[in-house]
């Protein structure tokens, strides 16, 4: 794909978190969005996704920016855990910290009950990659003497149940729901999760 077409897909994508956020998947259609990225016409969408399940798929995929920028293993190994879970933590919970995002996922809530592939590609292709290198990073830190023997797979869903707790709370349960701020919130988090991993 040269970069014109890059340029005109990502037109495109921009376009349909809009219209997506606005009207909502069932009211969301091709004609809507291809006025919203102005593109000549509704045909040309269909150039670069199948149909509007793709399109929304492939939304899904690219606006998740903070997961789908998965860290390589090798790139923190030799960091500390804090900064490791804060960093990937923190983008977690920011990625859906704006008001297009909020409502997207509201959708991708309410799609995932009809369509078990929306949530497949959620977790498939932006959340599964991290925790993959999160715990191989929690699996090198106990070969190491780093962090005392655990089962690093409950360690690791822990970690990402309070940052869905935050997400959810924050976005879904009531905007009245009083929550600490992100960076205290992360902090805390993190301590809790190391003091019980870290040899006692």
């Amino acid at each position: 794909m040269n970069r014109s077409n890059g340029e005109k897909r990502r037109q495109i994508l921009e376009a349909a978190v809009k219209v997506f956020a606005r009207d909502g998947y069932a009211k969301a259609t091709i004609k809507k969005i291809s006025t919203e990225a102005e593109v000549k016409s509704p045909a040309l969408i269909y150039w670069y996704f199948e149909n509007k399940q793709a399109l929304f798929q492939a939304v899904i995929r690219e606006f998740n920016h903070s997961l789908a920028h998965t860290r390589h293993f090798e790139e923190l190994v030799e960091l500390p855990a804090e900064d490791v879970l804060y960093a990937i933590g923190f983008e977690f919970i920011d990625t859906w910290d704006s008001p297009e995002m909020s409502q997207l996922l509201r959708i991708i809530l309410l799609e995932v009950v009809h369509d078990p592939e929306v949530f497949d590609e959620l977790v498939g292709h932006n959340i599964l990659p991290v925790v993959d290198v999160l715990m191989r990073y929690f699996q090198y830190q106990v070969e190491c003497g780093n962090f005392r023997s655990c089962d690093v797979n409950v360690a690791i869903r822990l970690f990402f149940g309070t940052m869905v707790s935050y997400i959810l709370s924050r976005e879904i349960i009531s905007k009245n729901y009083i929550l600490p701020n992100p960076v205290d919130y992360m902090k805390t988090t993190i301590d809790i999760i190391l003091r019980g991993v870290i040899p006692r």
